[in-house]
């Protein structure tokens, strides 16, 4: 029988009681709303001291708020209340409207993207949901919850326990659907081959006014002859609201979403980083926001893929397939054709880096790589060389590394024998995180501008990427359909931006005074694309895959995440061949695996933090 108290008599103790234990299920059901991934680690954990030694990173990144806040909410409604409240209410709405409103707040937000995080718009949708999910909360405790009986605080542990299998069920690898046979019979072979050019950061904001002015002639070429879109990019569903240079949009995690067709949940990249925590054989598949030497990181890469990319299909297919520098390509594919990786850094033996090896003697790779100068991307409109005390750096070696691949993708298109190539520029994204305040001159950088200086590095940049966009055009036959995107846009940092949580110091900010958007930039050009239209849909990163697959014969997996653009194809080609479809091209489990490169991991991880992904 429960225990009655004479009206307004508080029950301290029966209210903290109430308010941890529901605190701790509402604490875990907003680890599993924001952090929807640690579902997959049950595959991970054997034992369920692995599961506590994960937990509780959880439970101090989101859980902890939680719990602290259903606590609180508890204690002062009793002590407002006395023995009028019913024990327990309060605190369950508390936990339960936070859990669904991390869960229904940032998808109704991101409905409605391309969107900035300080419309007043956004923050009320925002707002709305949080409401909605509290009420909706308030309705659901008061079944839970009731006068005169005690709560079902029994039923805590196990409804935990259901959910979290729930959950891993319904996120486990999906099983393999591919049938080899049913491949291959659906291909029609068109004779097509394509070029896929991913531009990191590329963003018409800073190409439309420079096309306005009658510069980058070969942008206005393929503009003018093609199909163009806007890319709506991704937002990690790990920490999306982090005052971070990535804006929840993280490269690696893209552009393996560009280069396999499938989302983030499907080709298991889904950060920056992975994390190890002493006593798990499998590391985090992302990066806690948590600094302790207990833990350690390593980069994202390809060996971590669970899925088969573009180079894959088609050279399973019989195409053959070549790449440079696509982010993240390490480690190689064996593919029937060619890879210069992206940690392929102009070393005289590339051993596991690039394949076949006889690619560094035969376009001597290396003295590519030392030929660099910083005046071959900041050139002054004198034609001197820009200062370079000017550019740190950190920014140079970025930039060394992007030449090779700008240089030797031409070189390579041209001379190499393929049917599909796969190329990756990262410069705008680099000049539009360090020089972004020079570029824009609107109020609000000025602050950020350490010298006055005439010249825009950020178009100087779009000046460079034009240059090779011309070599590489040039060098395409009239069998060649080309596609161009980028993974995101870029523009000023936001200080608005950091709503969740901001893990930067003021003095590390100001490094950087450009960071993502949303908005990216999709092209297509060729002989099937239709001449000077615009899409009027917005592009997704995992159409690029598809549109490839179409144009060159290929059926579209239903499993895939996008669509091929057929709208920017010449109508004629699409009527006389529909879109064939299969299930799967997945013919068989594949579980990501760790691949540590020692000589690099430590050096890419430097260049993580210094573009600002990493604080």
């Amino acid at each position: 029988m429960p225990k009655s108290y004479p009206p307004g008599t508080r029950d301290w103790f029966g209210a903290l009681r109430r308010g941890l234990v529901w605190a701790i299920a509402g604490s875990a059901l907003g680890a599993l709303a924001v952090e929807w991934q640690l579902a997959r680690l049950l595959e991970l954990m054997p034992l369920f001291g692995d599961f506590l030694r994960v937990w509780r990173y959880f439970a101090l990144y989101w859980g902890g708020p939680v719990a602290l806040t259903a606590l609180l909410i508890e204690l002062l409604v009793v002590a407002f209340w006395g023995a009028r409240a019913v024990p327990g209410r309060s605190a369950a709405t508390t936990t339960l409207g936070l859990a669904g409103g991390s869960l229904l707040a940032p998808a109704w937000v991101l409905a409605q993207r391309p969107f900035e995080l300080h419309d007043p718009k956004i923050l009320a949708l925002a707002g709305a949901a949080l409401l909605l999910s509290l009420l909706l909360a308030y309705l659901v405790a008061r079944l839970l919850v009731r006068p005169n009986r005690g709560g079902p605080w029994w039923a805590a542990p196990v409804v935990l326990v259901l959910l979290l299998v729930g959950i891993g069920r319904s996120f486990r690898l999906p099983e393999p659907q591919g049938d080899p046979q049913q491949i291959q019979s659906a291909i029609q072979d068109t004779g097509r081959r394509v070029l896929l050019l991913g531009i990191d950061g590329a963003t018409w904001r800073v190409i439309d006014p420079m096309l306005a002015r009658g510069e980058l002639p070969n942008f206005r070429r393929l503009v003018e002859e093609g199909a163009r879109g806007t890319l709506y990019s991704t937002v990690s569903p790990i920490q999306p609201l982090i005052n971070s240079a990535s804006s929840g949009m993280r490269s690696p995690v893209l552009w393996t979403t560009v280069i396999t067709g499938r989302e983030p949940r499907d080709h298991g990249i889904l950060d920056m980083e992975v994390t190890f925590v002493p006593g798990l054989e499998e590391p985090i598949p992302f990066r806690l926001p948590i600094d302790s030497p207990d833990l350690s990181y390593l980069p994202s890469n390809a060996g971590m893929r669970r899925v088969k990319s573009l180079w894959n299909i088609l050279s399973d297919g019989g195409k053959r397939v070549g790449s440079i520098a696509w982010w993240p390509s390490w480690p190689l594919d064996h593919v029937n054709g060619f890879i210069v990786s992206d940690r392929y850094r102009g070393e005289a033996d590339g051993s596991g880096r690039i394949e076949p090896l006889d690619l560094i003697d035969r376009y001597q790779l290396p003295e590519l790589a030392q030929a660099f100068t910083i005046g071959d991307v900041f050139q002054l409109c004198e034609g001197e060389e820009m200062d370079r005390s000017v550019v740190p750096g950190r920014v140079e070696k970025l930039f060394r590394m992007d030449h090779l691949a700008m240089v030797a993708g031409p070189l390579l298109a041209e001379r190499e024998p393929w049917d599909f190539f796969s190329m990756y520029v990262k410069s705008p994204d680099v000049v539009q995180h360090n020089f972004w305040e020079y570029h824009d001159k609107g109020p609000g950088l000025e602050h950020r501008r350490q010298i006055d200086l005439d010249y825009d590095p950020v178009e100087g940049v779009y000046r460079y990427v034009d240059d090779m966009l011309g070599w590489l055009i040039s060098v395409l036959d009239d069998n060649t359909d080309l596609i161009i995107i980028s993974d995101h846009g870029g523009g000023p940092w936001l200080t608005e931006h950091g709503l969740i949580l901001d893990l930067w110091k003021s003095a590390e900010r100001s490094r950087w005074s450009g960071n993502h958007r949303k908005d990216g930039i999709f092209l297509m050009w060729g002989p099937d694309v239709r001449r000077g239209v615009e899409l009027e849909r917005p592009v997704k990163l995992a159409d690029a895959a598809p549109t490839a697959l179409y144009l060159m014969g290929f059926p579209v997996a239903k499993d895939f995440s996008g669509e091929p653009r057929v709208d920017g194809l010449d109508p004629e080609l699409v009527a006389n061949r529909p879109v064939t479809y299969i299930p799967s091209y997945e013919t068989e489990l594949k579980r990501g695996q760790v691949y540590v490169d020692p000589a690099l991991d430590s050096s890419i991880e430097k260049e993580l933090r210094s573009l600002g992904y990493l604080n």
